[in-house]
């Protein structure tokens, strides 16, 4: 009996842990995929919702602006001028819209256009109303643009108006899409002060706008992009700019053009000729670029910090002097030739050499002709008018391709013609001196990789930067990536890689700072990248080139120190290329520069 009962009980037995565990388990995933589909039905019920609450708050907007009469269909203090605001912030069934309106006159060629043939005197046909909603307590505050034409019920009367058409460009000339463009003209009551920006063309037009001389102030800009703006005539900052104030006359076009483009950055550090930082270094930064007579657009003083470090944001490209301001210093050089060229898009670095002042000092900056790169190994004879002679050497320049007809296959870079490898889509020869795309019948291929061959430089040295020339419209793309290696043999490998250190990035400008993983390595590679979206164009590449040198030599630049006010002599000899002398060169203050064109 006693067994009997014992399988009775075993038979009858409740679940063990493992089975109580592998059913929470199976239930906990059910319950959660019911949990995750029920929420997922909530947020596409909520986008619902809040787009049907969109739609029928543009509906009314609509039904406003076509409840006006014509002529107050326009922007508050804008133009057209009208009754309706520039933004809104509408609360719906709980809900905070940001309402944007634009209103533009539309010139329909039917008639002829404004400044055409024939000239419309009359342009302004009907408006377009753009209303850009978006939801400031969404999750997804995606903005929705919604659009709608309004015309007059009768025929257009004959204005005084003209018009304003405003073009933006980048650095390279390719239109700026989705610039701001803000124009004001306090002479009208009342006054207009319109925000809009431009469209796939890089173009913003008004075409119905209140004529005036030099009345309408313009103002172009762009987030993270430099700014371009017009100027007033007598104004104390600028009394003589160069752009002024827009002049509208009646059934004239006024057109305008601005350049902006992306920001740089630069990292400056001073250094003396043993790579020691120099601290708390003042220094002035001015640009080339002239807004008005005798007035630079950039122009301010810095101070590098206890590390001898200055990190300067949002430079616009341009062309840069930088002057030490520190009287206990000269400068000696830099490890770019001044003035220094930023372009748009750019983190660049620049070193500041220099020495203990000693007045009267020249820097001499010896370039090449051809490139404008610096010179290395070139003899700089000073004399003064009683024949004594001074002769410094500048410190490494440069290595440079311009040409590749000769074909693949060398590996020592001895004939300047050729290079190592290519992957058979790059024309080198048609013509002479350029890289491009191969043309198949009249498309030319998407891509094309062609690697260089092994550049010797003697010893093991530190890198500056990688530089090159093209034509590169748009569509297209030009990369490069090095390799270097401290030795080469038969097993040595090549690992081409970017800025950053890795093979996943690329030099894509000219100008840009080689990778400091370099430094320190004597023999040196190049991988170029061409690719084009558009088959009817290529990029092309005339030339490359890389500036290197060891320790804190300038590059391609001498200083002569402890001079006498007066006349000097110049002489400079370099292998390969004709001599340069000049005479009279007037020693007159602490401190002056002199740049010599070097001609092979």
């Amino acid at each position: 009996m006693f067994f009997s009962i014992k399988r009775n009980f075993q038979k009858n037995r409740g679940f063990g842990l493992v089975e109580t565990l592998v059913a929470v388990t199976i239930f906990s995933l059910v319950a959660f995929s019911v949990y995750a589909g029920f929420t997922q039905i909530l947020k596409v019920m909520s986008v619902l919702k809040i787009k049907n609450l969109a739609v029928n708050l543009v509906n009314e907007q609509i039904e406003i602006v076509r409840n006006l009469p014509y002529s107050e269909v326009g922007i508050i203090e804008g133009l057209p001028l009208g009754k309706i605001p520039r933004k809104q912030n509408i609360l719906k069934e709980g809900v905070n819209f940001e309402i944007t309106t634009s209103i533009q006159d539309f010139d329909d060629p039917f008639d002829g256009v404004i400044g055409g043939s024939p000239n419309d005197l009359s342009p302004a046909d009907y408006k377009i109303v753009e209303f850009t909603l978006q939801c400031k307590d969404c999750t997804y505050p995606e903005p929705v643009k919604y659009y709608t034409r309004v015309s007059p019920e009768n025929l257009e009367n004959q204005g005084n108006n003209g018009a304003l058409f405003i073009r933006v460009f980048d650095a390279d000339g390719h239109p700026v899409v989705g610039a701001n463009v803000n124009v004001v003209n306090n002479q009208t009551f009342p006054s207009i002060d319109i925000d809009e920006i431009t469209n796939n063309n890089g173009l913003f037009q008004i075409v119905d706008a209140p004529t005036g001389t030099s009345a309408y102030k313009i103002n172009v800009s762009k987030n993270g992009y430099s700014t371009d703006k017009t100027y007033t005539i007598g104004s104390s900052e600028n009394p003589n700019p160069y752009k002024t104030d827009a002049t509208i006359a009646s059934g004239q076009v006024t057109q305008l053009s601005f350049a902006i483009d992306k920001l740089s950055d630069l990292t400056v550090k001073t250094k003396n000729t043993s790579c020691e930082a120099v601290p708390n270094l003042d220094f002035k930064i001015s640009g080339l670029k002239l807004i008005g007579e005798n007035i630079l657009k950039y122009t301010s003083n810095k101070e590098t910090d206890e590390n001898g470090i200055k990190n300067i944001l949002g430079l616009e490209w341009d062309n840069y002097f930088f002057e030490i301001l520190n009287s206990s210093y000269d400068l000696a050089g830099s490890n770019h030739l001044l003035p220094l060229t930023v372009r748009p898009n750019n983190n660049q670095d620049l070193d500041l050499i220099v020495m203990p002042s000693d007045p009267k000092s020249l820097l001499v900056q010896v370039i090449d002709g051809q490139t404008n790169l610096p010179l290395a190994d070139a003899q700089v004879k000073i004399s003064d008018i009683n024949n004594n002679v001074r002769t410094l050497i500048t410190g490494k320049g440069f290595i440079s391709q311009t040409d590749w007809f000769e074909g693949a296959g060398q590996e020592i870079f001895y004939n300047q013609h050729k290079y190592f490898s290519q992957n058979g889509n790059i024309d080198t020869s048609n013509p002479s001196g350029v890289l491009k795309l191969i043309k198949i019948g009249n498309e030319y291929l998407p891509s094309g990789e062609l690697i260089s061959s092994t550049f010797d430089l003697v010893t093991t040295t530190n890198f500056g930067i990688l530089t090159w020339g093209s034509d590169q419209p748009l569509n297209t793309e030009v990369k490069i990536q090095i390799a270097t290696n401290e030795i080469v043999n038969a097993t040595t490998t090549w690992n081409f890689i970017g800025p950053d250190g890795t093979n996943n990035t690329y030099y894509t400008s000219p100008d840009q700072n080689i990778n400091p993983d370099h430094n320190g390595d004597q023999y040196v590679r190049y991988k170029i990248f061409l690719s084009s979206s558009d088959p009817n164009t290529t990029p092309q590449i005339s030339n490359i080139a890389f500036t290197y040198n060891t320790e804190c030599a300038p590059l391609g630049q001498v200083l002569f120190q402890n001079l006498n006010s007066g006349n000097y002599s110049l002489e400079i000899i370099k292998d390969g290329y004709q001599t340069y002398s000049v005479q009279n060169i007037s020693i007159n203050e602490n401190w002056q520069n002199f740049n010599v064109l070097m001609t092979p």
